[in-house]
């Protein structure tokens, strides 16, 4: 048996499950996989475990001593972000309270093949398709860009000059919210973990790989939302916070760039 405990800390997905000593058992694992390994070689598999709409259920993933917590969706995609490594992919339902039980597990074995692809990839948090407009807006940006460098610099001016902050949305957010591509795109609203969100997904698509970070920042008094970008005519990953800069342009890479030793990250996606 499992506490389950929200962190009380604005956008994280952190949760901590601590062993009861209550004596409830934990079922075994489940005789058939509910996972989908098929995009294991992009750094991800797809859930298939269905729960009636009136139970609570989380997974969790976990490498060694790190570990992720989501809500249950079922054919949510999940990131290995973690680097290679055995994964345990956990199914906890809720009890009671903050208790919850194992239902399943599986273990995973995983092998990047360049630490990028991932990062390329939808997922439960940067979740986007093709069809969607902020995906479509990426293309037109960029259709004549050459380089990554130039394919970033266009996404991101796109974003600070048209989304603004909402400050009414940072004070009433609650832990475990997930930024929504289409809702952000459509209002042009935004916090940083919508920035982040909406700039990686809109480069992912167009082939720029993005990651989302969370942590603190030097230049931030609050739990922040921030990206690093990969870029392959540079053959380095830089900082960008499309939250710092709203309002502002730049006219290149690295006028845009941020000072990695302002940032200090403990989530990725």
């Amino acid at each position: 048996m499992y506490n389950f405990l929200k962190k009380g800390v604005l956008f994280v997905l952190i949760a901590v499950f601590l062993i009861s000593a209550a004596g409830y058992s934990i079922t075994a694992q489940a005789a058939d996989s509910f996972l989908d390994k098929s995009e294991l070689d992009k750094g991800i598999v797809t859930v298939n475990y269905k729960v009636d709409a009136k139970t609570l259920a989380k997974v969790r993933v976990t490498l060694k001593d790190n570990q992720y917590i989501y809500d249950l969706k079922d054919g949510m995609r999940l990131p290995l972000q973690l680097g290679n490594g055995s994964y345990a992919i956990e199914i906890l339902l809720n009890v009671e309270g903050n208790k919850y039980r194992k239902a399943a597990e599986e273990t995973i074995e995983y092998m990047s093949d360049n630490g990028k692809s991932i990062f390329l990839q939808s997922n439960a948090v940067v979740n986007w398709q093709p069809n969607m407009k902020a995906v479509v807006k990426a293309e037109k940006l960029t259709e004549n860009a050459k380089t990554d460098s130039e394919k970033v610099l266009e996404i991101y001016n796109y974003i600070v000059k048209n989304v603004k902050y909402d400050t009414k949305k940072a004070r009433t957010v609650e832990s475990g919210y997930i930024p929504s591509v289409n809702d952000i795109f459509k209002t042009n609203l935004g916090i940083c973990y919508d920035y982040s969100v909406l700039f990686a997904s809109m480069l992912r698509s167009i082939g720029v790989p993005v990651k989302v970070l969370m942590g603190t920042s030097s230049d931030v008094t609050e739990y922040h939302s921030w990206n690093q970008v990969y870029l392959s005519d540079k053959k380095s990953w830089i900082i960008v916070d499309t939250t710092l800069d709203a309002g502002t342009t730049a006219k290149s890479i690295s006028a845009l760039a941020k000072d990695a030793g302002h940032y200090s990250s403990d989530r990725q996606y």
